[in-house]
Parts: structure tokens; C-alpha cells; sequence
């Protein structure tokens, strides 16, 4: 079996509001995703629909644990700046 990088991989940037249906499918690979900035959720392409990623219970729960800590050290680091 020989490993093949995958180069064309799209990986798309928007806010909720954003139709993912209105992104050109035509080259578009399954695995492409899109990240909503504006919720955090990952959509993913499978081939036929934009369906989203959920991680497991234990993953989003340290994800909001490092979230959390990270938004603490923003207000520091701009308490400390500004």
C-alpha cells in the first residue's frame, strides 16, 4: 500500500449565517471543512452534505475548559496592556 498526501483538501472560514450551500461542490473533495468563527462547530464535506462534527462528550468538555482559560488569560494580558 503506498500513502498518498492529499493536497486539495479545502478547508473554508465564515459565520453561521454564511450558506455553506452556496460553495461551489464541483471539485470540492470530501473532507473539505467549514469552520462557523462565530459558534466554534466544524462542518465537514462527505462527498453529498455539509454535516457537522461533533467531538465526544469528554473532548468538548476539556475544548470548553481551554477556551475558558484562554478567554482568562485575554482579559489579563489586556488588564495588563492596556
Amino acid at each position: 500500500m503506498a500513502i498518498k498526501l492529499e493536497q486539495q483538501i479545502k478547508r473554508y472560514i465564515g459565520l453561521s449565517t454564511d450558506a455553506k450551500q452556496d460553495i461551489p461542490t464541483v471539485d470540492l473533495l470530501p473532507g473539505a471543512s467549514f469552520l462557523e468563527n462565530d459558534t466554534g462547530k466544524i462542518f465537514r464535506w462527505d462527498g453529498e452534505a455539509w454535516r457537522c462534527y461533533e467531538p465526544p462528550d469528554d473532548q468538548n468538555f476539556t475544548l470548553q475548559l481551554i477556551l475558558a482559560e484562554l478567554s482568562q488569560l485575554r482579559e489579563l494580558v489586556q488588564l495588563t496592556v492596556g
